[in-house]
């Protein structure tokens, strides 16, 4: 499973308040490790795979955050279950035309989707963006929890789960 994380404010997140939130959830996930960050009406989104724990990674996100001093940060951590964490379309957060989120746990769609990635989380972008938050989230089969934020609604943060048996 994977680990997702957010902190929203109306001042400045600074990197330690994400470097927390990373060392938090990073025994979610060691394959990947990605960031959504807002300032000013914008989110801008990277990820890369490995786990937090690299010094690479580490450095990749402090550059993100120092250069863009966001006022909230999604951060995930991905253990891999479907598709390589090696194809960075793969990881977290998904993006597609409508809107982008991180997810965590294993599910699957009415319907298959085309997409770029191999992975479950890719699939339920498609079916939020295609049948909207209410009936996209009922076609959705399995247990989850998902940030999800759509490009025209930069500001509007939807968060569910829902727990299956």
């Amino acid at each position: 499973m994977c680990g997702i994380a957010g902190c929203f404010s109306h001042g400045e997140i600074g990197i330690e308040i994400v470097e927390s939130m990373f060392d938090h959830i990073v025994m979610r996930g060691r394959d990947a490790c990605g960031i959504a960050v807002y300032k000013d009406s914008e989110w801008y989104v990277a990820k890369t795979p490995g786990s937090w724990l690299l010094p690479k990674n580490k450095a990749f996100i402090k550059n993100i955050v120092g250069d863009i001093k966001p006022t909230s940060v999604i951060v995930h951590v991905r253990q891999a279950t479907h598709g390589s964490a090696d194809n960075n379309d793969n990881n977290h957060p998904i993006l597609g035309e409508k809107s982008f989120l991180v997810h965590n746990g294993i599910v699957h769609t009415d319907k298959k989707y085309n997409c770029v990635g191999q992975t479950d989380t890719e699939q339920m972008v498609m079916a939020l963006e295609d049948k909207g938050i209410e009936c996209g989230l009922n076609s959705i089969i399995g247990s989850y929890a998902i940030m999800r934020v759509e490009y025209d609604k930069p500001d509007k943060i939807q968060i569910t789960r829902n727990y299956s048996s």
